[in-house]
C-alpha cells in the first residue's frame, strides 16, 4: 500500500504502473537521510549520526535507512534518542498519514519499537 520509490525518484510512469498493480497505493518520501550508503562501510560510519542530526535540524521527519549495513542497524537507538531531544515522537507511516486501516499502536508495541526499529518493514515518521 505504501511505496518508497528507489532513490526517491517519482514520475508518471512509476505512478501508472504502481496504481495498475496496487490500487489506492500511496507514495512516501523521506526527509531524513542517514546516508548509510555513503558511510556505513567507510572508516567513519558514525557520520550517519551527523547526517541524521543535520536533517532533523532542518525539520526532517521521515527517516530512510537500509538494513543491509551492520553499522546502520546498530544506530537506531541513538537516532531515537537524538529525535526525542527536540520533542519528536515515533510513529509508523500509516499512522502519520492517518490511514483509517492502521492498527493501533499500543504502549507495549511502542516499548518494543525501541528494540525492533531496525527490522521494521516500513519507514518511521518523526512527529513534533
Amino acid at each position: 500500500k505504501y511505496f518508497r520509490t528507489p532513490f526517491g525518484t517519482e514520475g508518471a510512469r512509476i505512478r501508472q504502473r504502481l496504481v495498475a498493480l496496487i490500487p489506492d497505493s500511496k507514495f512516501i518520501s523521506w526527509s531524513v537521510d542517514v546516508e548509510d550508503y555513503l558511510w556505513a562501510l567507510s572508516p567513519t560510519p558514525e557520520k550517519q549520526l551527523d547526517a541524521f542530526k543535520r536533517d532533523i535540524g532542518k525539520a526532517g521527519n521521515l527517516v530512510v535507512m537500509h538494513y543491509l549495513y551492520p553499522s546502520t542497524v546498530e544506530y537506531p537507538g541513538q537516532f531515537i534518542e537524538l529525535a526525542k531531544k527536540p520533542g519528536k515522537r515515533l510513529m509508523r507511516v500509516d499512522q502519520c498519514l492517518e490511514d483509517p486501516d492502521a492498527p493501533l499502536l499500543t504502549s507495549l508495541a511502542l516499548k518494543n519499537l525501541n528494540i525492533h526499529v531496525a527490522t521494521l518493514p516500513y519507514s518511521l515518521k518523526l512527529a513534533s
